[in-house]
């Protein structure tokens, strides 16, 4: 079973791993001041590796300024959508990536296409599948406002007779799954339902985002990018 992480201290983050033990102070490396005042917190794995292990981030966070200019408002973009400093530090190295992700991602926002609650079940369950931390502890929180306790949220991938989800709560799970886990044997008769209750518009965006929300489980844990703790705090 993949190790999961716990949560200490106040060091910030350094991308050159250079600690000298638990609880050691690091300086955060070209995080954006404007983007957000989060401090970082390094990682210290429990599992098979055993505990105290530190997992440092493997790259530094870009800032503001080191984007071109008329991608600078994406930093500010970003601080609404949410407290994701160390993804947009870490996207910010290569512009076309930043400014076509982030981009697409606040336009979706604005347009509202997709009910909010459809969309952060589809984006927990797949970030609970894929065991990534920081994608859960980023909208986890979304799903209580949205009404789910955060028991429920624990158990959203037990939806077939979760009793905080309804018809539509437990179909979106059920097809995060399917998308992620066997995306090349979904059923037509998994459509049929969907195609009851969302337009082919929401059905492609709601795909795309699953799609999406796993391609960022890897790039989040590959990256080993660190937990902000304004989105710590929210997930507590």
């Amino acid at each position: 079973m993949r190790a999961r992480f716990a949560w200490f201290g106040e060091a910030l983050h350094d991308p050159g791993g250079r600690h000298s033990g638990a609880g050691a102070n690091c300086q955060a490396s070209g995080l954006s001041r404007s983007m957000t005042e989060d401090k970082i917190r390094p990682r210290t794995c429990i599992g098979s590796t055993g505990f105290g292990d530190f997992r440092m981030a493997r790259i530094s966070y870009a800032g503001r300024e080191s984007v071109p200019e008329h991608l600078r408002h994406l930093f500010d973009d970003m601080a609404s959508y949410g407290p994701f400093g160390s993804l947009v530090g870490a996207m910010a190295h290569r512009g076309p990536i930043f400014a076509h992700v982030f981009g697409m991602l606040t336009e979706l926002k604005d347009e509202a296409v997709l009910p909010r609650r459809y969309l952060e079940i589809g984006l927990v369950a797949v970030s609970q599948v894929n065991q990534c931390d920081y994608c859960v502890a980023h909208h986890a929180p979304r799903l209580t406002v949205e009404g789910i306790s955060p028991e429920g949220v624990t158990s959203l991938l037990d939806y077939a007779d979760h009793p905080e989800l309804d018809d539509v709560d437990r179909l979106v799970v059920e097809y995060a799954v399917a998308v992620t886990s066997d995306f090349n044997r979904v059923r037509d008769s998994l459509f049929l339902r969907l195609r009851r209750h969302f337009s082919e518009a929401q059905i492609v965006e709601l795909t795309w985002r699953i799609a999406l929300c796993g391609a960022f489980n890897r790039f989040n844990d590959v990256l080993q990018l660190d937990i902000e703790e304004e989105a710590l705090a929210r997930s507590a």
